[in-house]
This record gives structure tokens, C-alpha cells and sequence, in this order.
């Protein structure tokens, strides 16, 4: 038939199919569907709509929450003729935008409970579907639209499948690129599940979606978690507004310590990615935890004696040569003479690249270890 569309109708297909084509724009998946459904129905002037979706670990109607009460009645599938006539009827003449009156002998749904205790009290009446056929699913993909009129939509059912089809190609390929979503998702999971490292996954707006197993070992093991968490989604949400303001999405790391250990975070964009199904951003977490030489594995390191490594620790504790001969019972020119060996073997020049350098390397969590070892008799 010939199509004439006005302007507003032009523009209300406009809408439909960029809400169609942009499953990725939306909080969720059904937050997605329910959008289309309610932009399709714009387009025909329909009554009530829904998008019915039959996935494993997802609503399988999305719809105003009175359509979808009603449909759920249906719950788990509809009944068995008419899971034949949108499986077996639909394929075999090619089905894409139908009604009742192609899918069904409409004299005899006007007789079931399922039209007289359903249909007909929601005034779900005259829909018209579109329907995609799909591997991951028993039952294809449909989104419906209803009217309260039934005589009145009959009239204007050819037009509007017309218009259905226009939006067909739109519908089909919105559902292609969220099952390709919900696919990258799921493999994902499977790797943060997997990996030995932190995975926090974030929406669009800096929300956290997920925190994968080894995370949350993280996190039980560090006193500080909420300060932990809270870090990152403050860092991430800084990140977030960097990148909606700038051009490209620059990548960077940060850190930050606590008690447990040292953080090291690295954000990542999911570029057309988002919803929580996914996330579009992921946060990779490390713990590096700050590594505890015993006093044998120091002296070794260095070549130190046993007295070069009692000065040694007094020494990064910021005592003075003469402190260091008093506390150890000898005197300050053989105290001396044991620092500048300290400093030989260390290869530094002065004190204070000598405390740098034992700070960095965690020298100063042993002056615990002190009273130990002033209690040696060791002579140098």
C-alpha cells in the first residue's frame, strides 16, 4: 500500500528508531525495552505496548507495570497454541509484523480464557508484534503493541504494520547488538571471576555494578575496606567527569595506601558499553603488600655484621652516632666507624640517603626486632 506519513509521524519514527538502535544509552536492558516499546507504540497511537523477551536471568516483560502484570499471567510461556503460531505458524509464512488475524483463527481466541480473562479486561486488544526469531531464546523476540478499540484498530491495522515494518531493520538490529552486550558481559564475568585480581565493574554514571570474588577476599582482609571502596569510586567518578568533558578518554592509574598494603587502581573505558549488564567502565585492583626482610635477610643483602645491622636499624630510627654508641655500650668513634661502613655497603654518601634508602626498603618496620638484638652478645 501506499504510505503517506505527516511530519509528527516522521519524527516519532525518527525517535523510535534512535531508541531502537541504542540499547547501550539505557540503565539496563529492560529499562531499554520498555523505552522502544513506548516509542513504537508513538508511532501507531497505540494503547499500551510491551517487549517481551524470554532470556535466562531477566524480566521476560518489559512493559507499564499494568501491561506486565497482566502478561505474566502468562508466566513462564503463553499457552501452547500460541507458542505454535509465534513458532511453527510464524516461520512458515515468513512472519516479521503481524497481528491476530494472520497468527491465529481469531473466531476461536475470542472463545479461550486466556483472551476473555485476560485480553479482554486490560483492553489489550487488536495488537500488532513484531517478532524476531532468536537462537538464545524458545520464543522470538516480540514487541506488541494494544489498543482499547478493537473495531477501530482494525481499520487502521494495515497502515500501521506498515509503519511497523519501516522500524522492522531498526528492531532487528537493536536486539543484535544488546544480545552481543549481554554475550560480552557474561564472558566478562567469567574472566574477573577467574582472574587473580581485583574487578569492580561501574555504569555509566560511577555507580559499582559488580566486585568480583577476589576483591571481596581483598576487602576481608583489609580494616579499611569501606575507606578502600570508597576511594576508588571517588577516583572513578573524578575520571568519569574528566572524560565527559574532554575529547578522548585518556587511561591513568592511581593509588593510594592503607594499613593492608598499597592500591594500585586501573580504569578502563568499555567503549559503547554500559547498563548493568556490563558496566562501561571497569576498575582493575592490586594489592601490593609492603615486603618484610627478617634481619638475616638484610644482613646478607648488605654484607652487614651483626653490629653494623644493630647500627643500621638505629640509624633509620634517626639516632645520632653518639645515641648509637650509648645505647649499644661502645664508643662514638667506633660507632662512627661502624656508619660509614653502613654507608660503603649501602652505597650511599650521608645519613640521610642512607634512611631513605632502608625506608625504602621497609628496614624501619623491624625496629621492633631492636630489643632482640641489642640483647645479643655478638662483638663486631
Amino acid at each position: 500500500m501506499s504510505l503517506r506519513l505527516s511530519s509528527a509521524e516522521i519524527a516519532a519514527i525518527e525517535r523510535a528508531t534512535s531508541v531502537l538502535l541504542a540499547p547501550f544509552s539505557y540503565e539496563d536492558g529492560e529499562s531499554w525495552r520498555r523505552a522502544a516499546a513506548h516509542a513504537i507504540a508513538d508511532c501507531v497511537g497505540a494503547d499500551a505496548s510491551s517487549f517481551q523477551l524470554v532470556l535466562p536471568g531477566m524480566p521476560i516483560i518489559a512493559a507499564d507495570p499494568d501491561v506486565a502484570r497482566a502478561l505474566e499471567a502468562m508466566d513462564p510461556l503463553p499457552p501452547d497454541w500460541v507458542v505454535e503460531a509465534l513458532t511453527v505458524r510464524r516461520r512458515t509464512l515468513g512472519l516479521t509484523v503481524t497481528d491476530w488475524e494472520e497468527l491465529f483463527d481469531a473466531s476461536q481466541v475470542r472463545t479461550t480464557d486466556f483472551y476473555n480473562d485476560i485480553v479482554r479486561p486490560q483492553r489489550l486488544l487488536a495488537p500488532i508484534t513484531m517478532l524476531k526469531g532468536l537462537r538464545e531464546s524458545p520464543l522470538p523476540a516480540s514487541l506488541s503493541v494494544y489498543f482499547d478499540n478493537e473495531s477501530s484498530a482494525h481499520r487502521q491495522a494495515a497502515r500501521r504494520k506498515e509503519i511497523l515494518r519501516l522500524l522492522y531493520a531498526a528492531y532487528c538490529a537493536g536486539l543484535r547488538a544488546y544480545l552481543a552486550l549481554r554475550q560480552n558481559a557474561a564472558a566478562l564475568k567469567r574472566l574477573a571471576d577467574d582472574v587473580s585480581i581485583g574487578v569492580l565493574r561501574f555504569d555509566k554514571v560511577g555507580r559499582v555494578v559488580s566486585e568480583n570474588e577476589f576483591f571481596q577476599r581483598l576487602m576481608c582482609t583489609d580494616p579499611n575496606r569501606d575507606f578502600v571502596r570508597s576511594e576508588i569510586v571517588r577516583k572513578v567518578h573524578g575520571l568519569i567527569a574528566i572524560a565527559t568533558h574532554a575529547s578522548t578518554q585518556r587511561q591513568m592509574s592511581f593509588d593510594f595506601p592503607t594499613r593492608a598494603g598499597r592500591y594500585r587502581v586501573l580504569p578502563a573505558f568499555l567503549n559503547g558499553v554500559s547498563g548493568e549488564d556490563c558496566g562501561c567502565l571497569i576498575a582493575l585492583v592490586e594489592r601490593f603488600r609492603p615486603q618484610r626482610m627478617t634481619t638475616t635477610e638484610i644482613a646478607s643483602r648488605f654484607s652487614l655484621t651483626q653490629r653494623e645491622l644493630e647500627c643500621a636499624l638505629l640509624l633509620s630510627h634517626g639516632l645520632s652516632s653518639r645515641d648509637m654508641a650509648q645505647r649499644l655500650g661502645i664508643s662514638i668513634n667506633t660507632a662512627r666507624r661502624h656508619v660509614e661502613r653502613i654507608f660503603l655497603k649501602l652505597d650511599v654518601h650521608n645519613r640521610v640517603a642512607a634512611v631513605a634508602k632502608l625506608t625504602a626498603l621497609s628496614l624501619f618496620w623491624f625496629l621492633g626486632d631492636l630489643g632482640e638484638l641489642l640483647t645479643m652478645s655478638t662483638v663486631c
